[in-house]
């Protein structure tokens, strides 16, 4: 999970709030959710729009980061 604070931030749920797949794990011994996208592609997202044209020199494995199906990051942050 990632909080972002700020004017420029979309507020919102990105992705589902608690998958039901996640419920046959909860007998797991551990209670992490498991994450469908990777913090590089948020975090090219943000560096992105930080400086423009930034995310493959500052994330460069943007490229091949998970995205959970249907999830718009660049809707995160408005110019």
């Amino acid at each position: 999970m990632v909080l972002l604070v700020g004017m420029p931030v979309r507020g919102g749920i990105y992705g589902e709030m608690f998958p039901v797949a996640e419920l046959d794990r909860l007998a797991e011994p551990t209670p992490d959710i498991e994450g469908r996208t990777d913090v590089d592609a948020l975090f090219a997202e943000i560096g992105d729009w930080v400086a423009p044209g930034s995310r493959n020199q500052v994330f460069p494995d943007a490229v091949t980061a998970r995205t959970e199906q249907g999830v718009n990051l660049a809707a995160l942050l408005t110019a």
